[in-house]
């Protein structure tokens, strides 16, 4: 007769009454498993986790530190969560648990062997989703050296904005965020980290997230980045995933600015769940329908450009990619810049943006979009080229009949969340 593997259960609970129960109930589980370790918080239980010697995870689902990206490094470890709690179990399948319990154990076989509880998770969580339909996300990458990648971001939404699409833009920078000072905003609080936040603790939802977001006027909402580029560590992957997810039932357009930095780990025993300085950056390649690549059209922009490209498209493997050169001064350069991209690596720019940093510095110093400042600028008309090559890649998106609700849209607008600055008068 061949012998039933044993499940190897490890705990993490703060009550010893459960626990306790805990083991007693695994003891004499017809699927035969057994507690091997008792972890006394969460940095132990990941640890047990990255060892392979544990299958299954029961955790107090208020314990101190689990949150959504604690359940993403268990699952990745092939670690399944139960959570106990004596609440409603809602956040925690958000966050990712594969089964909740009560603190009485009710259900704790059927949990251990995986049955049911998963399926009903998945339907209790999702988002309602009438029309099937679903919002994008453009990330706006450059490499370093000042391409012009922000301002590219902050003028493509504002183009969505002005072809009627309801847009938000994201600064998801962790070296130098700076959304907030081309656009006049106070900057200091992070309704992208508060956003990210409530996302690792399953409670991230439209309504909430379209409340985080600033508006401006005549433009796109925007979810303001880090104050200082130090607390780049809150802003988890997995969470931020989460947040796009957010964004999508959202807003129909995602204008991300992630910065120049998309280095990660690939080191097998590295944490999976540990926090990445450009964790933000590639999880929002992973999930990007439309990557712009922005690069400064002089020798060193270009050559950075060009040996960046290969490296943030392999990480964007879903994403449409436009390739923009900024900074052109001539027809002539433009067309020499798109034979040199179609040779050297394949892309063709999708759009030249031309030089005027009279435009680009006007706008700076008043605190609003190009656009705003002078609406004839050839960038602004280069910027509306983009938008267009943009809505052609999504396809068209009638808002009147998707899942953006009114009330959404309202808080969207709401004229108490407009903070903005004007020649150093705050309006």
């Amino acid at each position: 007769m061949t012998r039933s593997v044993t499940l190897r259960v490890a705990t993490a609970l703060t009550d010893a009454v459960v626990e306790s129960a805990v083991v007693h109930a695994a003891s004499v589980s017809p699927c035969s498993a057994t507690v091997t370790r008792r972890c006394r918080d969460i940095v132990e239980l990941r640890a047990v986790a990255a060892t392979g010697q544990v299958d299954v995870a029961v955790v107090d689902g208020a314990l101190r530190g689990l949150d959504r990206d604690v359940m993403a490094a268990l699952a990745a470890r092939g670690v399944r969560c139960i959570a106990v709690t004596d609440q409603g179990g809602e956040e925690l399948l958000a966050m990712g648990a594969a089964s909740v319990v009560d603190r009485g154990l009710s259900g704790l076989d059927a949990a251990l062997r995986g049955e049911g509880a998963a399926s009903v998770a998945a339907v209790t969580v999702q988002a309602p989703n009438p029309e099937g339909t679903t919002g994008r996300v453009v990330a706006v990458w450059g490499p370093t050296g000042a391409p012009g990648r922000t301002t590219v971001a902050i003028e493509l939404a504002a183009a969505l904005t002005r072809q009627g699409q309801d847009t938000l833009l994201v600064d998801a920078d962790t070296v130098g965020p700076s959304v907030a000072q081309h656009l006049g905003l106070i900057d200091d609080t992070s309704g992208f980290a508060a956003a990210v936040h409530l996302a690792a603790r399953g409670r991230l939802e439209p309504v909430g997230l379209a409340g985080l977001a600033v508006s401006v006027p005549s433009g796109p909402r925007v979810l303001v980045g880090l104050p200082h580029a130090d607390r780049w560590s809150e802003l988890r992957p997995a969470s931020v995933d989460a947040l796009l997810q957010c964004a999508r039932s959202t807003a129909p357009w995602t204008v991300v600015d992630i910065g120049f930095g998309i280095e990660g780990s690939d080191l097998d025993w590295s944490d999976p769940g540990a926090p990445a300085r450009y964790g933000a950056a590639r999880a929002t390649l992973a999930t990007a329908d439309v990557l712009v690549c922005a690069g400064r059209c002089d020798p060193v922009g270009l050559t950075r450009l060009i040996r960046g490209l290969s490296e943030v498209t392999e990480l964007a493997p879903t994403a449409h990619v436009l390739v923009v050169a900024n900074r052109v001064t001539s027809g002539a350069e433009a067309r020499q810049i798109r034979q040199l991209l179609v040779e050297r690596t394949g892309h063709s720019t999708a759009v030249a943006l031309a030089d005027d940093p009279p435009a680009v510095a006007g706008a700076m110093a008043k605190g609003g979009s190009i656009f705003e400042h002078r609406p004839r600028s050839p960038f602004v008309a280069g910027v509306d080229e983009l938008a267009e090559q943009v809505l052609k890649v999504g396809g068209s998106y009638d808002q009147s009949c998707e899942r953006v609700a009114r009330s959404h849209r309202r808080l969207l607008r709401s004229p108490h969340r407009r903070h903005r600055h004007s020649d150093a008068r705050v309006v």
